[in-house]
């Protein structure tokens, strides 16, 4: 089954697999299951359409999901970038951006040594 492009498994419990959407984590999918109704044991292949229906329509009223939360992360980026902050240009650079170590950083140092 396929909700929000990605390919949520049949065999798996349903609050459990709403992690793999990109804006929900597991106190907001155990929110959604709470107030949708769902036990914690339903699986995925277990709900209805009329469920399938009612979870789509309630992620999509209450949460910014996926596609429009990744258009508001990218414009802040773009932002920094703009201004020319350290972090933007840490990010056009793309080296890490939170203070991680370069020196000895396997994947950053080959990254550099190009």
């Amino acid at each position: 089954m396929f909700l929000f492009g990605v390919n949520l498994l049949k065999k798996k419990q349903v609050f459990i697999e709403l992690l793999k959407i990109y804006g929900i984590g597991l106190s907001r999918s155990c929110f959604v299951c709470d107030q949708l109704g769902f036990g914690k044991n339903i699986k995925v292949k277990g709900l209805s359409r009329q469920q399938i229906f009612s979870l789509k329509d309630f992620l999509l009223t209450i949460y910014s999901l996926d596609v429009e939360r990744k258009l508001v992360v990218e414009a802040a980026i773009d932002v920094l970038k703009n201004i020319g902050s350290y972090r933007g240009q840490r990010h056009t650079r793309q080296l890490p951006v939170r203070g991680q170590r370069t020196r000895s950083n396997h994947r950053t140092s080959r990254r550099l040594n190009k």
